[in-house]
């Protein structure tokens, strides 16, 4: 992508207009931040920086307009906005807003699907029957919730297991390239794929250290690969990261942020943590999540931290709740028949969202002071019957009717309130995990989270008005999931080990057409680049300034992250629970990285961070160039940006030059990439 694109904060758009093309030579940025040092002082700096987003808004800055680089002083919990440069952010989001494949059979001695047939896979489904209903009403009795992996054949290993499944997935995606006539880009480089995956399992880009043993720019050994996944997936920051993930899935960014949430962030996150860490069965951690009571705070005599995700979802009708466990645990927006029948999915109707809400009637709240309490009681039903305990709403021509505990699949609940006869929440956990929709809708998140792309777009919804790009494919990993006792860890290495995940992010003309944000079926040719999540630049950030983070408690370290990114997401504090999110290669997150107190810190010669080692080091000046780009960038200078940091080091001095240089990495779209 050339010219060399030299604007910042420009970049950001241009990199999404531009799709996944490299990123620009970094020559003439490195020249102009050195440049800006000697040229201008810090208020000049910062009136030049709020100028030049202004004025970034109605056109593209001429090539000559230069990087800004300012550092700023705030207190610990503010935004590094201003009030001028919220006008900039305003006036740029007006700007910017103007199949089933064939598959091999397969053949080890254990379960044998049928030549991957895509059997009841979300999307190809249809409405139960009448009779099958009829056939469900009376048949419910209380059941547990069977912990025991469907069985396999005896002696076959796990790794054996696993490298089955990793064929499948590389067969299937194969076979979808020759069918789609497109051309898988080759391998990502050592380099590229270490970085990735640090990303991707742990939430930050590798230590110098750590990218060390991947600094060839061939791909990968299959082994070294394999020995770095285990490696991370059994260690503390994969649960961590994993916790961030699934934290944000189930009570969102802001979950926690307002003074009037029920949620508790922290107790959330401990109780992921540590059944994460422990690799506990995932069906048994959602069972728990669905049916959880007690106090949602840390230190409370009856602490249940899964209680908050039914918290940010709680409202008197279960309505919040019920559109959660749709989305997050089923992969259906049952919330767009909440007040009709769904206007494209012809599987649900006005008659099922209700029916889910049913379910959570018997869950109330009591409040002590900070501390709220998740607890079952009797529901009467709205119209004050206990053995008739239904739940009224409005249908479409306002007549009141009736909803009773009734799943997806027409298994219904008796239709009594007492929680000594029926614990509907309970019942409903067993359902919801036990259903074929549940293991799908984990994988298909999982899939996206490491791929870039799910099965299905949006990643919550696989109905059938939705297409799902590879349902055979879906629908097996589903099966394996489930055949593993629902083990996040395995299914997390499936989706890693395969050759897709491996692949470069550089498009060719062999495969420009698969393009992840219109394509209706990705074909997954390519690494689809996309901007780092915010909790990973935060955590890749802490690495460059030399924190040590083990020296925390994991309660400290959310906490401060938290702080960090409340600037990028805002409650909005309406009835579906949303929340806007402003963060992805936006004028926040561009604003916050050149006029932030984490990257002036990082960007300080004078500290303990990555800079300053490599400044007090005895390496020559060569060898400290090499060692600064790839620990930003995982790559080493090309020959152009060579000879602009030549010229930068011919200016003055070296801790200068070098600060400079390491500024102008840490501001560049690359870094914020993950690739």
């Amino acid at each position: 992508m050339t010219p060399d694109r030299d604007d910042p904060i420009l970049d950001a758009f241009l990199e999404e207009v531009l799709g996944d093309r490299r990123p620009p030579d970094l020559s003439a940025r490195i020249l102009q931040a050195h440049a800006i040092r000697s040229s201008q002082s810090t208020e000049t700096k910062a009136a030049a920086g709020v100028a030049a987003a202004a004025a970034s808004a109605p056109s593209v800055q001429s090539p000559t307009s230069p990087a800004v680089r300012v550092k700023t002083k705030r207190g610990k919990h503010q935004s590094s906005l201003t009030g001028l440069q919220w006008v900039a952010v305003s006036a740029v989001v007006m700007l910017v807003c103007g199949g089933l494949v064939g598959l091999l059979a397969y053949s080890l001695s254990m379960r044998q699907p049928d030549g991957l047939n895509p059997g009841p896979v979300a999307g190809n489904q249809t409405a139960p029957s009448e009779t099958d209903v009829a056939e469900k009403k009376n048949d419910w009795q209380p059941r547990e919730i069977p912990r025991d992996p469907i069985p396999r054949v005896a002696n076959v290993p796990a790794a054996a297991i696993d490298a089955r499944i990793v064929s499948v997935i590389d067969n299937t995606m194969r076979q979808g390239w020759r069918e789609a006539g497109v051309t898988a880009s080759p391998a990502a480089s050592e380099p590229d794929w270490c970085r990735r995956t640090h990303l991707a399992l742990v939430g930050r880009i590798p230590t110098f250290d750590e990218l060390d043993g991947f600094s060839d720019l061939a791909p990968p050994e299959k082994n070294d690969c394999e020995d770095l996944i285990d490696e991370l997936l059994a260690s503390d920051e994969f649960a961590r990261t994993f916790t961030n993930f699934w934290t944000n899935v189930l009570v969102g960014r802001t979950g926690g942020l307002g003074e009037d949430s029920l949620v508790s962030r922290q107790g959330m996150q401990e109780y992921l943590f540590e059944a994460l860490k422990d690799n506990r069965p995932f069906d048994e951690v959602v069972a728990e999540l669905i049916s959880a009571t007690g106090s949602n705070t840390p230190g409370a005599e009856d602490f249940n931290g899964a209680t908050n995700f039914l918290l940010s979802g709680y409202d008197e009708v279960g309505a919040l709740a019920a559109d959660k466990t749709g989305r997050v645990f089923l992969g259906v927006q049952l919330s767009c028949a909440q007040c009709h029948d769904h206007p494209l999915n012809g599987e649900f109707c006005q008659e099922h969202f209700w029916e889910i809400a049913s379910f959570y009637r018997q869950m109330g709240i009591e409040q002590d002071g900070d501390t709220t309490r998740l607890v079952n009681r009797d529901f009467a039903g709205d119209i004050g019957d206990l053995k008739e305990a239904g739940t009224v709403y409005l249908g479409p021509d306002g007549e009141e009717i009736a909803a009773y505990p009734t799943f997806i699949d027409g298994t219904q609940l008796p239709r009594g309130g007492a929680i000594d006869e029926v614990d509907r929440r309970a019942e409903l956990a067993t359902m919801v995990t036990q259903s074929d929709r549940f293991s799908q809708a984990v994988v298909n998140r999982v899939w996206s989270h490491f791929m870039g792309r799910g099965f299905t777009n949006p990643v919550d919804d696989m109905g059938p008005h939705n297409t799902v790009s590879h349902p055979g494919l879906m629908n097996y990993l589903a099966q394996e999931f489930t055949a593993s006792g629902y083990d996040m860890r395995r299914l997390v290495r499936w989706v890693v080990m395969c050759e897709a995940y491996g692949l470069s992010s550089d498009v060719y003309p062999e495969n420009q057409s698969d393009d992840p944000v219109v394509a209706e079926k990705p074909a997954f040719s390519r690494y689809y680049a996309r901007a780092m999540e915010p909790e990973e630049l935060y955590e890749s950030l802490l690495v460059l300034a030399g924190r040590n983070v083990e020296e925390e408690s994991y309660a400290d370290h959310q906490e401060a992250q938290f702080a960090w990114l409340g600037q990028y997401a805002i409650d909005l504090d309406i009835d579906d629970g949303s929340e806007l999110e402003i963060f992805e290669t936006s004028y926040t997150q561009k604003l916050e990285m050149m006029n932030g107190d984490l990257v002036e810190e990082a960007t300080d010669s004078t500290k303990d961070g990555v800079l300053g080692r490599v400044v007090r080091s005895n390496m020559s000046t060569e060898q400290k160039v090499d060692h600064l780009f790839l620990s930003a960038l995982a790559r080493r200078p090309t020959d152009a940006e060579r000879s602009a940091i030549e010229k930068t080091l011919a200016t003055g001095d070296e801790a200068e030059a070098l600060e400079d240089i390491w500024w102008a990495l840490l501001n560049s779209t690359e870094f914020m990439m993950d690739r």
